[in-house]
């Protein structure tokens, strides 16, 4: 047990309405384990409503939360089972904070929710917090939580792109190897394009070209020869894609005119184009 300062502290880091730190214990290779209690006494019976002290259960066990640094946190807690002095029936109470059959808190859902939507589900896996079984009951909880809302920002397709998006999907399910370069090269874009500084760059390119050297050997090779120029971009975000744009464009124009004999004519010609 943990003195009474330690319990009010360890409640404040914890963060959890309605919840009290009673415990906590530390397992080398498994992580912290908090040991917990509802603050409250009573619940509230689903069926009719009354208000119920009378405890007719204990029903302990372990599920996981956000990990606190690089430890991983597991929360024992105690989900009560009252006995209704009105219908005289048992309920199990209600938590906030977990979801009914489930191991994982809601805010740790939500957080590696997120992540999968930023990288993929497997390398979320990876990390070791969560398994790809958790990560798909995770999803398909927010799906169903989701489902009676209405979609914005929609994007209209046109048949072109709905036939070669359902295209994608059926290459995807017969070659393995083409659905993982495909999974590939979006990760490589969400990289540059949501990534803010370069030490963090830095780590998901290089964790990048390791599963990319199977698949474009050239790519990973140019990576590794401009790897200094190529981190530069998370320092300021700009890159020579201007540049290039404009250079295409002067290239475009000198052969749609099939050559201009005339250098004034043809300087005219690409001011023109940017006025």
């Amino acid at each position: 047990m943990i003195k009474k300062r330690g319990i009010k502290v360890m409640t404040e880091l914890l963060n959890l309405k309605g919840v009290l730190v009673t415990s906590q214990r530390i397992h080398n290779g498994i992580g912290i384990i908090l040991q917990t209690e509802s603050i409250e006494s009573y619940s509230l019976c689903p069926r009719c409503c009354t208000k119920s002290e009378k405890i007719h259960q204990n029903h302990r066990h372990i599920i996981k939360d956000l990990p606190f640094g690089e430890q991983p946190v597991f929360l024992e807690i105690n989900r009560r089972q009252f006995k209704c002095s009105r219908c005289q029936k048992p309920f199990s109470e209600e938590l906030d904070y977990v979801g009914k059959k489930r191991t994982y808190t809601k805010r740790l859902a939500q957080q590696i929710i997120q992540e999968v939507l930023e990288n993929d589900i497997h390398s979320v896996a990876s990390k070791g917090i969560v398994t790809t079984e958790e990560i798909e009951r995770m999803l398909k909880d927010a799906s169903s939580e989701l489902c009676d809302s209405k979609p914005s920002n929609l994007k209209r397709l046109g048949i072109d792109e709905i036939a070669l998006v359902l295209k994608l999907i059926e290459v995807k399910e017969v070659s393995l190897s083409l659905k993982e370069m495909h999974e590939l090269k979006e990760k490589i874009r969400k990289i540059f394009n949501k990534t803010d500084d370069w030490y963090t760059g830095v780590f998901k390119i290089g964790m990048w070209l390791s599963r990319a050297k199977k698949y474009f050997l050239r790519s990973h090779n140019t990576f590794i020869g401009w790897f200094d120029e190529i981190i530069a971009y998370f320092d300021n975000g700009t890159t020579s894609g201007t540049v290039e744009g404009i250079n295409n464009k002067l290239k475009l124009i000198k052969r749609s005119g099939y050559g201009f004999r005339n250098f004034d004519n043809f300087r005219i010609r690409c001011l023109l184009n940017w006025t």
